[in-house]
């Protein structure tokens, strides 16, 4: 399928190009179908109404969640901090795991450092993975995982995820921002 081609987007309006029948869905969401009411649910009611961190919350009450996870980078440990603020006031549990958590140095992997001869602490998404994972929250939010550790991160985690901050140094966190902005997309994506 290439869907990102298609000019009339029928499926919005009930003709599209691929149907699926009650018992395909009925299978395809049999685990998830409170899942996907509620997200749609959310859609629907604070649409344009309140950003991303808002949703989260709402989704993480309507679920019934009581632990939630978060996985961020330390980079970003402000914003974690006001974040999970923000979630305990609604009486949530919260965990938090560090993306330098084992302290693993990264000269054990032959790899270069921001300043030689000094430890430095590879990223270890596989373990904030485990961690959270024992914990057993019952979601794990991304809060700025490098590109590449935040498919590691996603690939040893054991239930739901989400993202709400997806790093980009450059465009203060917001990657769409290269897209929209003229220079950013021919100056820098279109360059090889």
């Amino acid at each position: 399928m290439k869907c990102h081609k298609c000019t009339t987007f029928a499926c919005y309006k009930g003709n599209g190009c691929k149907k699926i029948s009650e018992k395909e869905f009925k299978e395809l969401y049999k685990d998830d179908l409170k899942l996907l009411k509620i997200s749609s649910e959310i859609e629907r009611d604070f649409y344009l109404k309140v950003p991303r961190i808002k949703e989260a919350i709402i989704f993480c009450k309507k679920m019934g969640f009581k632990k939630i996870g978060f996985a961020f980078c330390i980079g970003l440990k402000e914003e974690t901090k006001k974040i999970i603020e923000l979630f305990e006031k609604e009486n949530f549990e919260c965990f938090s795991v560090c993306c330098k958590v084992g302290e693993y140095d990264k000269s054990n992997l032959n790899l270069k450092k921001l300043k030689e001869n000094n430890f430095e602490a590879i990223c270890n998404p596989a373990l904030q993975a485990k961690i959270l994972n024992d914990l057993k929250v019952d979601i794990a939010f991304l809060i700025g995982l490098c590109m590449g550790h935040d498919v590691i991160f996603n690939k040893h985690f054991k239930g739901y995820t989400s993202t709400l901050i997806v790093k980009d140094r450059l465009l203060a966190h917001s990657p769409i921002l290269a897209i929209y902005n003229p220079y950013m997309y021919n100056k820098v994506l279109l360059k090889k």
